[in-house]
């Protein structure tokens, strides 16, 4: 694959819709000096379209290859559209993109690049080839990367009644007395851990009841006045039913929602 050609293709049409009126709003929403387009995924749409039927992967190699290309680029449009190419070749989304996906993950480091791998990649992988994924994720939990421990909580957004609850609550558990703002926020939802707090594991009941990435296996409420949040993608994970689409959780709140604000986190030491 000509991955040169691949670039300056994405590039050249994302520059062709920019609106410089958007660029700073977004990059201030995600509170990064990463500069953007001001393309938002309506805009999006075109390009990657045409991205895909014109350079789709021949191979695994070509595959990753395309991906870290793209993702390479200076704007961050350009990772979303690294993202969308990752999840639009599901025979490639598999055990072995792993550990690309850890990379991704781990490079990304902030909320809007990592809940995408880590629900609609990630888990994907967790959902289809459960049995040998889970170990890795597992591996997770306790991992000094704060965007590894998030990813084993939220893995299984969507999953529903597929749901590895064994997984879900040692996840969840073991991350309750966690304060860092993007592991509590998700693990244990608002609720306030004490200075002296002991390691002793809640009940599953308990757990369900404040973890977000528990609650998102529970059957939801069919009640009209049972609206979505605004963060709620209609998109089933690649390979899962489409029952799984609608997802309780999948934090994080929005900034303007937030009760305190998230901290500037580095993107892969580039971007404040």
């Amino acid at each position: 694959m000509n991955t040169e050609a691949l670039t300056e293709f994405t590039t050249e049409g994302l520059a062709a819709v920019a609106d410089p009126e958007k660029a700073a709003p977004m990059a201030a929403y995600m509170k990064t000096d990463q500069p953007f387009y001001g393309v938002q995924k309506a805009g999006r749409t075109l390009i990657y379209g045409e991205m895909i039927e014109r350079f789709p992967p021949r191979d695994r190699a070509e595959y990753k290859e395309a991906v870290l290309a793209l993702w390479g680029q200076p704007h961050r449009e350009q990772q979303y559209l690294a993202l969308d190419y990752a999840k639009a070749f599901p025979q490639y989304v598999t055990l072995s993109s792993v550990p690309l996906y850890r990379r991704l993950i781990v490079d990304g480091a902030w909320w809007d690049l990592v809940d995408d791998i880590a629900v609609k990649l990630v888990g994907s992988v967790l959902f289809n080839q459960r049995k040998r994924t889970t170990p890795k994720v597992r591996a997770w939990i306790d991992h000094k990367n704060l965007w590894l421990r998030r990813t084993a909580i939220i893995a299984q957004i969507g999953h529903k009644a597929d749901t590895d609850e064994t997984l879900l609550f040692d996840a969840c558990a073991a991350r309750l007395h966690e304060s860092e703002f993007f592991i509590s926020k998700v693990g244990h939802s608002g609720s306030t851990p004490r200075p002296n707090q002991t390691r002793s594991v809640p009940s599953p009941s308990t757990i369900v009841t404040t973890c977000p990435g528990c609650r998102s296996a529970r059957p939801r409420s069919t009640s009209t006045s049972d609206t979505l949040p605004p963060w709620t993608t209609k998109r089933a994970p690649l390979g899962m039913p489409a029952t799984a689409s609608r997802m309780t959780c999948g934090d994080p709140t929005p900034i303007g929602s937030w009760s305190r604000s998230p901290p500037i986190s580095p993107r892969a030491g580039r971007w404040i």
